[in-house]
């Protein structure tokens, strides 16, 4: 599986530069706000959003790797000071194809 991560701050055009990279390369765009539209209107921004939304997320990765589809592009706010961050960003890496994470800034 073919994996993308862009990740930076809020509103800086994360999902914008992934819109024009899926019309580049076929893959889909799994944009971070898909999980979080979902989940706060029933939970706001709580705990439990954050633990289903995560949980979410390595479910649909886990799924994509698993299918026939040839990979995702994942939009995502990476906070290197979160335990959680990195562990999410570790699963994304562990069900593509790559043994190396190769990452572009």
């Amino acid at each position: 599986m073919k994996f993308v991560l862009i990740f930076g701050p809020q509103a800086v055009g994360k999902m914008t530069v992934g819109q024009e990279l899926e019309k580049i390369t076929g893959l889909k765009l799994f944009h971070n706000h898909m999980t979080i539209e979902l989940l706060v209107p029933f939970l706001g921004f709580s705990a439990e959003m954050w633990r289903l939304s995560n949980l979410f997320r390595k479910e649909i990765f886990k799924s994509i790797a698993e299918s026939d589809q040839e990979g995702l592009i994942f939009t995502y706010v990476w906070a290197f000071d979160q335990p959680e961050d990195w562990e999410l960003s570790t699963t994304c890496v562990k069900f593509s194809s790559l043994k190396e994470p190769t990452f572009i800034l």
